[in-house]
């Protein structure tokens, strides 16, 4: 009888304890509730002719470009990304095709000694005499993710 009492004390005591772990790992997702925010892009800005802007808001911002200008397929391009008065965590560019599926093209972007970030891709080719497609930065951050989008074409 007092096995069987003992038994029953330390499985709820066991339970207890593993629902205490389960609460305490579960604390970062029950916290507020991460944002995304998306930027707005100058308007006109061609990134075969200079570095473009997107604006979070009046201080907060993001610079783009890729080079070579002339944006060939199959051949690669250097991505970079300047942050202004935004603290990263983390910087991913994505690419993908706006008038056809070209398959999803994510860059995880490396954080450079003067405090830009910059990466490497291939865009692939396709059918059609002109290819629209929009980049994406998408960056992480304490209190969510900003998401800057940048459209550019592709001539075959």
């Amino acid at each position: 009888m007092k096995l069987k009492q003992s038994l029953i004390n330390l499985l709820i005591f066991l339970l207890i304890g593993l629902f205490a772990v389960l609460f305490y790992l579960s604390l970062p997702f029950l916290s507020a509730e991460k944002i995304n925010t998306l930027a707005k892009t100058e308007q006109n800005c061609d990134l075969h002719q200079k570095t473009c802007r997107a604006f979070f808001n009046q201080t907060q911002s993001v610079e783009f470009s890729i080079t070579p200008k002339i944006i060939p397929v199959l051949k690669s391009l250097d991505l970079k990304v300047k942050l202004n008065h935004i603290q990263a965590q983390k910087v991913v560019m994505e690419i993908e095709g706006l008038n056809m599926d070209m398959g999803f093209n994510r860059v995880a972007l490396i954080k450079q000694e003067d405090q830009s970030y910059q990466g490497k891709t291939i865009l692939p080719s396709c059918m059609m005499e002109q290819m629209k497609w929009q980049a994406r930065v998408l960056i992480q951050t304490k209190k969510g993710q900003l998401i800057a989008p940048f459209y550019f074409q592709t001539e075959k």
